[in-house]
């Protein structure tokens, strides 16, 4: 009964965040992980065997051990500090990570290190523009489609790029957006 759930899977595993808990289906039985750096969680998704987290309210992410959602060791973690503002939601697009926040976001990559070291912050990866609410982003293929903080509605592929019109943009600004969604 949270309207900023989120759900991923990480191979045959099935995990959802919700409330500020991580929830892990393993076909079987729904548990609750045992937490890693932080055990309140905002929201997740699943880029090259890791399920990432971030920490609700806050600006650390985790991530579990590879192919293992149900193991979130202590020291997989990093703080996205580029900006001094709030983490929305971690996003997974063609094999990089985005970390969505309040007036910013920071693209990661997997090193192919293990634990601790297994991302880092592209160099040049903090931009100005955020994620203007948690259900505001879609994934496309190959994209993803959101409404940035900064009013505007963008695809990033490669980066941001700012796609609205004037019209949809005084919507946005008047209106308040719910979620975005795609139909294919």
């Amino acid at each position: 009964a949270d309207e900023n759930t989120s759900i991923a899977a990480n191979n045959s595993d099935v995990t959802v965040v919700a409330n500020g808990k991580y929830y892990l289906w393993d076909g079987a039985t729904l548990s609750n992980p045992a937490a890693g750096a932080f055990s309140s969680f905002g929201s997740h998704d699943y880029i090259s065997n890791y399920t990432v987290l971030t920490e609700l309210n806050g600006r650390r992410f985790q991530w579990s051990d590879v192919a293992d959602a149900g193991t979130l060791p202590g020291l997989n973690f990093s703080t996205a500090d580029g900006r001094d503002d709030l983490l929305i939601r971690p996003f997974a697009i063609n094999g990089v990570l985005y970390l969505f926040k309040q007036t910013s976001h920071e693209v990661w990559y997997v090193t192919g290190q293990a634990g601790a070291n297994a991302f880092e912050r592209q160099a040049g990866g903090v931009q100005d523009i955020g994620l203007k609410a948690h259900n505001l982003i879609t994934k496309l293929p190959g994209a993803a489609f959101l409404v940035g903080s900064d009013g505007r509605a963008h695809i990033v592929s490669g980066g941001l790029q700012p796609v609205s019109t004037p019209p949809v943009e005084t919507a946005i600004k008047t209106k308040q957006p719910q979620a975005c969604f795609a139909y294919e």
